[in-house]
C-alpha cells in the first residue's frame, strides 16, 4: 500500500503521465533538449555532451535517464551561420520499466545583427518509442486492492496486453542574444546574456498504449534565459540562469546562479598550459527541490554534478533525497578563423 501511495504522490506533483517530458536539472548542459536555435551557439566548432539523471531512488525504483547530442557549425559568412545537431535519450521508470526513447535531428540559421547581438531560429524533429517492459507478475492496479492490502487474485480490469508504440515529434524555437569579450587577457570583464522560447510536441503525439487516439502528449512552452557578468580585474565570473516549462496542466520554474573560477589562463604562445575553470551555485525548482551543482573545466573537457535536495510533500517519504546528476561536455577550442563576432554563452 505504501508504494501505491508514494506513486499517488509523484503523480500528484509532476502532473499527468501523459503532460511531462523529460527534464534535467543541469538544464545549461542540455541545450539541445533545451531549445533547438541553441544547436551550433556556442564558442568552438564541435559540440558533444552526455547526461544521466539518477532520481527517486530513495522512494521506488529509480528513474533512469540517460542522454546525448552532438552540434556543430557550417557555411560561415561574416553574418551568417548555420548549426545541424542530433540528439537521443533513454528513460526508464519504475518496476515495470516504462520507458521512452527518442532520437531527433536539429538545426538552426543564426544571424549577427551587429557585433554584440544576434538572433537565432532552430527546428527538431524525430521519432520516439514508448514501452513498458515488466511483465503481468509486476503490475499492480487501484481494482487489485481490496480495501486493506494488494490482492493479485483479484481482477485488475485492464487488458491482458499493452502494445508498444512509436510515434513523430517535432518542434522550433528562437534565441536572442547579446554581449561583448573581455577586452584584453585579465580584464574580466565580459557580458553576454541570451534569452530564449521554444515551443515543443507542435504535432502532439499520440501517448497511449491502447488504439485510444484522442490521449496525445500535451505541447510545451519554454522560456529560458542566461548570462554571463565578468567581475573586472578579478578571476570571478557570475552565471545566472533560469528557465520555465509549461505543459498542459503542469509547469516548472528553475532559477539560480554559477559562480565561474577561473583557475588558470590558457597560453596564447603554446599548447603546454591549458585554460581551466571551476564552478558552483544552486538553483531552486518551486514547489519540489533545491538543487546544488559543480563543474570543473579544462580546455575544453567539462564535468559537471549536481543533486536535487527534496522539498516537496513527497519529502515524508524521500527524505530530501531527490537525483542525481552527471553532464560531460566536450567542446574543442575554435580556431580562430572560425570564431564569431558575438560571444557564445556555454
Amino acid at each position: 500500500m505504501r508504494k501505491l501511495l508514494i506513486a499517488l504522490i509523484i503523480i500528484s506533483i509532476q502532473g499527468t503521465l501523459i503532460a511531462q517530458d523529460i527534464h534535467f536539472s543541469q538544464f545549461f548542459n542540455a541545450p539541445l533538449f533545451l531549445n533547438p536555435a541553441l544547436t551550433g551557439v556556442y564558442n568552438g566548432n564541435h559540440r558533444g555532451i552526455l547526461n544521466y539523471k539518477d532520481q527517486w531512488r530513495s522512494v521506488a525504483s529509480p528513474y533512469k535517464t540517460f542522454a546525448g547530442s552532438y552540434d556543430t557549425r557550417f557555411m560561415y559568412t561574416s553574418n551568417d551561420q548555420f548549426g545541424v545537431g542530433a540528439s537521443f535519450f533513454s528513460d526508464a521508470a519504475g518496476d515495470l520499466k516504462m520507458g521512452t526513447n527518442q532520437f531527433n535531428i536539429l538545426a538552426s540559421y543564426q544571424k549577427q545583427l551587429t557585433p554584440q547581438m544576434g538572433f537565432s531560429f532552430g527546428i527538431k524533429g524525430g521519432v520516439g518509442q514508448t514501452s513498458l517492459k515488466g511483465g503481468a507478475a509486476l503490475q499492480q492496479w487501484g481494482n487489485q486492492y481490496d480495501g486493506t492490502a494488494y490482492n493479485p487474485n483479484l481482477s485488475s480490469g485492464e487488458a491482458n496486453t499493452i502494445d508498444n508504440f512509436m510515434y513523430g515529434d517535432f518542434s522550433t524555437g528562437a534565441l536572442w542574444q547579446y554581449g561583448y569579450n573581455e577586452n584584453y587577457i585579465t580584464a574580466n570583464d565580459q557580458f553576454n546574456v541570451q534569452l530564449g522560447i521554444a515551443y515543443d510536441h507542435i504535432n502532439r503525439p499520440r501517448q497511449s498504449f491502447y488504439a485510444d487516439k484522442s490521449q496525445r502528449l500535451y505541447s510545451k512552452i519554454t522560456f529560458h534565459g542566461s548570462s554571463e557578468i565578468g567581475l573586472n580585474n578579478t578571476n570571478l565570473a557570475i552565471v545566472p540562469q533560469f528557465v520555465y516549462l509549461h505543459q498542459g496542466p503542469a509547469s516548472e520554474l528553475d532559477l539560480g546562479s554559477m559562480f565561474k573560477f577561473k583557475l588558470q589562463e590558457a597560453s596564447k604562445h603554446t599548447m603546454w598550459i591549458k585554460s581551466a575553470f571551476a564552478s558552483v551555485g544552486g538553483f531552486y525548482r518551486a514547489k519540489d527541490a533545491f538543487v546544488l551543482a559543480a563543474s570543473a573545466e579544462v580546455q575544453g573537457y567539462s564535468l559537471g554534478i549536481s543533486y536535487d535536495i527534496n522539498t516537496s510533500n513527497l519529502r515524508q517519504a524521500s527524505k530530501g533525497k531527490g537525483g542525481l546528476e552527471f553532464s560531460l561536455r566536450f567542446i574543442p577550442p575554435p580556431a580562430s578563423k572560425f570564431s564569431s563576432k558575438a560571444p557564445r554563452i556555454r
